[in-house]
């Protein structure tokens, strides 16, 4: 099932779905277009549309499930609330939906699709042309959410919560949890090694709190457990400088 994905400029916000050819290419670095004329790589407009302009970012992170459907319009002229049951309920779901392109603009902006414990609602205060007065198409809707977030791994649950912190405008929170999936993520790679190694538990879980996680990436895990060694990589400078040190004046200032 394709999630419906988008891009949007940074600039002005101008959005558009990411096509085939724009996930072929995401790495790309020449840029697109917008029609005001600002130029930008897709793997920003795709980054600027999670954040800024979808409001599924944190949700696309931590689920594990996609549900779609069609709702016939029609049928929303006989019914002030329709409701289509999901195969089972989903844990932090989030809908988006697609009206069809005849629709006129105010119908589109009046339509409302919620979901909660496994129900979608869809709510229209407006009378939809029917196919006699020429309009066709489905409304389009797809539901993610978490099936299983148990299984989910730790570290995307906190970039989720992170993600979700940054769309709700604390961005201090933000900005700890960012930090703490990342350190949550190397973890998930690093302490099972160790622990294959014969290193008890209680001093991996030592290790981590008495090395601070920028030594741990540059040098302290890395070698000994044949791990990537970051203090090379192009981002590093602007990790430590951007997201670590915020980080460190937050938790301990």
């Amino acid at each position: 099932m394709t999630l419906w994905l988008g891009l949007s400029c940074p600039e002005c916000g101008e959005a558009r779905d990411l096509s085939a050819d724009d996930r072929a290419k995401l790495r790309a670095k020449h840029p697109v277009q917008c029609s005001h004329g600002h130029r930008f790589r897709r793997e920003d407009g795709f980054l600027h549309w999670l954040l800024e302009t979808s409001p599924f970012g944190s949700s696309l992170i931590s689920c594990d499930t996609v549900f779609q459907g069609e709702i016939d319009p029609t049928e929303l002229n006989r019914t002030p609330v329709l409701t289509r049951s999901l195969p089972r309920s989903l844990e932090a779901a989030e809908i988006w939906w697609r009206t069809p392109p005849e629709w006129p603009a105010v119908q589109a902006r009046a339509l409302y699709l919620d979901v909660s414990n496994g129900v979608v609602r869809a709510i229209l205060p407006l009378r939809i042309p029917d196919r006699r007065e020429g309009v066709t198409g489905h409304i389009q809707f797809q539901v993610v959410g978490a099936a299983n977030p148990e299984k989910l791994p730790g570290w995307r649950q906190v970039l989720a919560e992170a993600v979700a912190a940054y769309e709700e405008g604390r961005h201090n929170v933000a900005a700890l949890l960012g930090n703490v999936a990342l350190e949550t993520f190397y973890s998930s790679i690093a302490d099972p090694i160790l622990m294959a190694k014969g290193m008890p538990e209680s001093i991996v879980q030592l290790l981590h709190s008495r090395i601070p996680l920028e030594d741990r990436l540059a040098r302290g895990f890395a070698d000994p457990l044949a791990l990537p060694s970051l203090s090379g990589a192009p981002f590093w400078a602007d990790w430590k400088r951007r997201a670590r040190r915020p980080r460190n004046s937050l938790a301990h200032r």
